[in-house]
């Protein structure tokens, strides 16, 4: 049996880019690239700020970090908006306390801090991009989309941005398990038929069958 731990970020990354609305116009060989790009640039950015308090940059940039006492209907963890009107950080407290509970049945066990300063070291990075105005998207390869046959353009990779900051997260707090592990933890309990035995090694057959179907490309 799999351990969580033995779940690889590459893995756990391509899952998130599944999800990005042209996934499907993707070429397969160019899939595991923009994996590894995006974790590249997540790492980077942690180094960058390694050791360092993140909730200062945000204080002297203005950024109030709200805890808010009920869940979002959208099942988001936390967000950020930043703009010229509004610059903010909101946490839901269930949420925080329901990770936090889930991280205690594994291996790396969260306390209530800790996954605060998770889900706000995931906003961090994306207040990285928009305060710089640089986002992760931009810095990974397009994609070349064809439509009606003969209508070419090229389309950022939006995920690629999400697959960065859950890596950052994971760097500055010193994980040894991926954030997006927890995530699913959370959505998989309680439901019905669900194995959470299951899912951890369908995303590494996954991810190690478009690294040989990458391979078939080249020697094909």
């Amino acid at each position: 049996m799999l351990t969580y731990q033995s779940v690889s970020d590459e893995a756990c990354a391509f899952h998130l880019l599944k999800q990005d609305a042209i996934f499907s116009r993707i070429p397969v060989e160019r899939q595991s690239a923009l994996v590894c790009q995006a974790i590249e640039i997540g790492k980077r950015c942690s180094r960058k700020f390694r050791g360092a308090n993140l909730t200062r940059f945000l204080d002297e940039d203005g950024v109030k970090i709200i805890y808010q006492p009920s869940s979002p209907i959208t099942g988001l963890h936390a967000q950020i908006q930043y703009d010229e009107k509004i610059k903010k950080i909101e946490l839901y407290s269930p949420v925080i306390e329901q990770m936090m509970q889930i991280s205690q049945t594994i291996v790396e066990k969260l306390t209530y801090d800790q996954v605060s300063q998770l889900f706000i070291a995931h906003e961090f990075y994306h207040w990285v991009e928009y305060s710089s105005h640089s986002l992760t998207q931009n810095k990974c390869d397009s994609v070349e989309v064809t439509y009606l046959g003969f209508i070419h353009t090229d389309r950022k990779v939006r995920m690629t941005s999400e697959i960065a900051a859950f890596q950052f997260a994971k760097e500055q707090l010193q994980l040894t398990i991926h954030p997006l592990i927890y995530d699913q933890l959370m959505k998989v309990t309680g439901q019905a038929g669900t194995s959470s035995d299951y899912w951890p090694d369908q995303w590494l057959k996954e991810y190690s069958e478009i690294l040989l179907r990458k391979d078939d490309t080249k020697h094909g």
